[in-house]
């Protein structure tokens, strides 16, 4: 157990001594400083999740829905099987 959590806080060190590396070395590139091109990335990181987390609630939203219309036709399955729509109603690209 102890070895386990020693290596979960070691991975979560490099991944931030990368994060502030690589956010160096941006600022280097666009002239800007380190601290903004780490807001940047944080900023991007948690756009993202807002974004999957609309997406999920969309899906739940749509699984409800449908689950819902299927008890109400009396239907035993209210699976939802066409991934087009899916994709459609989520807003993102297929395979």
């Amino acid at each position: 157990m102890g070895q386990i959590l020693l290596f979960i806080i070691a991975l979560v060190i490099i991944i931030v001594i990368f994060v502030l590396v690589i956010s160096r070395r941006e600022a280097g590139k666009h002239g800007t400083n380190a601290k903004e091109e780490f807001v940047g990335i944080c900023k991007s990181a948690v756009e993202t999740a807002s974004q999957k987390e609309e997406r999920k609630q969309k899906a739940l939203v749509m699984i409800q829905e449908r689950s819902a219309f299927a008890q109400g036709s009396g239907e035993t399955k209210g699976a939802i099987s066409n991934p087009a729509e899916i994709r459609k109603t989520l807003g993102v690209s297929g395979p």
